[in-house]
């Protein structure tokens, strides 16, 4: 759904919180969004532009956005990652290119929030960058920006990923556009974690028709709907950014990174401009779905998973709760192992029957007094590659980040004076 479209949708529902007050974009509309609680919320004056947040905040809201039930997300999320489909190309000047200015001046023009005092300066969180590998074709994934002057920012890109990939490939500038306010299909796409040689413009595609667009100074192809586009190129020189505020409301170390000049801005003529606050509701949604996903159509092939979460505890991305329906006492173990394959930086994983909710913390902790053996049912997996978001893990310079990881198997386990009318729950 086009993101104005779903915001209209909100509001009409009563769901969307519209703030009346005025808010400098430094700070202080930040602090506006988290005393929302996560609710969707739109700022109509933040220094004289409106800003919106927590839209895709909750899987309903996402499914909303979609067009879709909450229980059909698992099978459409399959379905448009093995069959993508290429968007029709606009013949008409699209929406997002109502307005186009040259050379802009950033600062005056668009409402980037500095939301932390301890980040490194004022963030696009939302953008979706899109760049064209020679080898590969067309990629599009979130990359946070940090602004460093009136038309550039440091750009992170996760080493070894489709953009940096694509980055080093080229030896020398190449061209990117940045969405900001794509559709909702545009945002779970992107978000994704697609094979390198899959478009994720496609796999959007696949979720409902995506108009897209060609960039004004560059042939990429662009969501066409998108409220803002920052048009320009991910030069050789490098500059430090951070620190950020991550998925885990920690700070992620200051990095050199690519730096993103802009060449061209476009939007619409009365654009929203989307804000994510990091370590949020939104945050953890909109990079941990897309695994929770990924991870059970992944043990769909080893065992038959009843649902997938990410914890609020584990930060929505170091921590999962797996439920399967138990067909063999092996299956356990089988789905810890595609589970972990399908979200490498996983490094607690919990395994439970389908009797229990993994989205419900007192179910699980019931689950794990009372079905799990300490001495048989934990499993430790020696020391490997992990994510670089885990403060626990050993992060060499220069290498990749090392932890061990634990998987905790708290499924009913029949045995002598065991029988599984023993484990059932009453009330």
């Amino acid at each position: 759904m086009i993101f104005r479209d779903f915001l209209k949708k909100l509001e009409k529902a009563g769901v969307l919180a519209k703030m009346t007050d005025g808010f400098p974009r430094d700070l202080c509309a930040a602090e506006a969004i988290i005393a929302s609680g996560g609710r969707p919320v739109l700022l109509p004056d933040v220094d004289g532009m409106p800003v919106v947040s927590n839209l895709l905040s909750t899987r309903s809201l996402m499914a909303a956005a979609l067009g879709m039930e909450e229980g059909a997300l698992a099978s459409a999320f399959d379905r448009a990652m093995s069959s993508p489909s290429a968007p029709t190309l606009m013949k008409s000047r699209p929406p997002c290119q109502e307005v186009v200015r040259e050379n802009p001046d950033l600062h005056s023009t668009v409402p980037i929030l500095r939301h932390f005092r301890d980040e490194g300066g004022p963030y696009v969180t939302a953008g979706v960058m899109i760049v064209d590998d020679p080898d590969l074709g067309p990629n599009a994934a979130f990359h946070r920006l940090m602004s460093t002057g009136p038309r550039t920012f440091t750009a992170r890109l996760v080493e070894g990923r489709g953009t940096d990939t694509a980055w080093r490939k080229a030896g020398g500038p190449i061209p990117a556009a940045v969405c900001i306010g794509p559709p909702a299909e545009v945002l779970l796409a992107a978000a994704a974690p697609a094979p390198s040689d899959v478009d994720e413009m496609a796999v959007a595609n696949a979720f409902n028709p995506v108009r897209a667009a060609k960039c004004v100074s560059s042939g990429l192809v662009i969501p066409a709907d998108s409220e803002w586009v920052l048009e320009g190129r991910l030069l050789r020189d490098l500059d430090g950014e951070g620190p950020f505020v991550d998925i885990t409301r920690m700070l992620d170390p200051r990095r050199m990174q690519p730096v993103f000049e802009v060449d061209v801005l476009t939007r619409r003529k009365a654009p929203f401009y989307h804000a994510v606050l990091p370590g949020g509701a939104e945050h953890r949604l909109l990079m941990g779905m897309p695994r929770e996903l990924a991870v059970i159509s992944a043990v769909s092939r080893a065992a038959d998973p009843a649902d997938f979460r990410l914890t609020e505890e584990g930060c929505g991305w170091l921590a999962g709760v797996l439920a399967i329906r138990k067909r063999a006492e092996g299956d356990p173990m089988a789905a810890a192992r595609a589970a972990m394959g399908a979200h490498g930086s996983m490094k607690l994983l919990t395994i439970v029957d389908d009797d229990v909710d993994p989205s419900s913390p007192g179910q699980v902790a019931w689950a794990v007094a009372t079905r799990l053996r300490p001495g048989k049912d934990v499993t430790i997996l020696p020391e490997g590659p992990c994510s670089s978001l885990d403060p626990s893990a050993d992060h060499p310079m220069g290498g990749r980040s090392l932890g061990s990881k634990m998987i905790l198997d708290a499924t009913i386990k029949e045995g002598p004076g065991r029988p599984r009318d023993r484990f059932k729950r009453i009330y």
